[in-house]
């Protein structure tokens, strides 16, 4: 199953459920992904093979806007913060990393280039996730 398969997925569940508010992503790190995912080349290679969903893209917008409400600088905050590459163990700000959208691991733009790409023209980590960002 692909990302944005998965994302449509859990969209869709969140909609039959009547959209509850406790169905939103909360994980912010999962959350940026998800954002980042969608300002992806695999987010416009899958636009036009199948168009995403308003109830996939109202989901990230409520769930954006309901961290939004928790913490106005939620984003801040996590851009700030630090990991290591996955692979060199390199310490980077995460707005310095490329996230995988499975494993959540973070790649500097050294390490990056080993990863093949996705036909939709993401890099593929090894783990089968895109890695975005």
């Amino acid at each position: 199953m692909s990302v944005r398969q998965r994302y449509e997925k859990r969209a869709a569940s969140w909609h039959e459920a009547g959209r509850p508010a406790d169905l939103l992503e909360t994980d912010v790190l999962a959350l940026l992904i998800m954002e980042c995912w969608l300002y992806s080349d695999g987010a416009k290679y899958e636009c036009k093979q199948e168009e995403i969903s308003e109830t996939f893209l109202d989901f990230a917008v409520d769930s954006m806007n309901a961290e939004l409400a928790r913490d106005v600088y939620w984003k801040d905050r996590i851009m700030k913060e630090r990991d290591y590459c996955e692979i060199c163990t390199s310490r980077w700000m995460y707005d310095n990393l490329a996230l995988c959208t499975d494993c959540k691991a973070g790649f500097c733009i050294d390490c990056m280039g080993r990863f093949p790409y996705h036909v939709n023209g993401n890099r593929c980590c090894d783990c089968g996730g895109e890695i975005v960002g």
